[in-house]
């Protein structure tokens, strides 16, 4: 666990089931009008447009079920290589989360 300027980082590097590795940024939110806060993700908003399109295709098409990558592939129509850029950047911010494994992955949104 790191604090950075209000926000604190949780390293996960060892789990039973789903990615062994992954990384969370908290931040605390005061309730106006109360003395209470919640604890929320924070993400980055600064993506790379390959990512913005690759998650509007993923919002749009699947996502209520999920997709795997050859379907979220094909529906993108992204040449290989930006698609795969766009994929890593997606999982590396939160936006998506790979809930099947690295030789068969299925990506399930934030649900924002």
């Amino acid at each position: 666990m790191v604090k950075d300027g209000g926000l604190i980082t949780l390293d996960r590097e060892k789990r039973k089931d789903g990615p062994k590795h992954d990384r969370h940024d908290l931040k605390l939110d005061l309730v106006p009008g109360t003395e209470s806060g919640v604890i929320s993700v924070h993400r980055q908003v600064n993506r790379p447009e390959r990512a913005d399109k690759l998650l509007s295709t993923f919002v749009q098409y699947f996502g209520s079920t999920g997709a795997s990558k050859s379907d979220l592939r094909a529906a993108a129509g992204m040449d290989p290589a930006t698609f795969f850029r766009a994929v890593n950047d997606l999982v590396q911010c939160g936006d998506l989360t790979n809930t099947g494994t690295d030789k068969r992955p299925f990506y399930i949104g934030d649900g924002k």
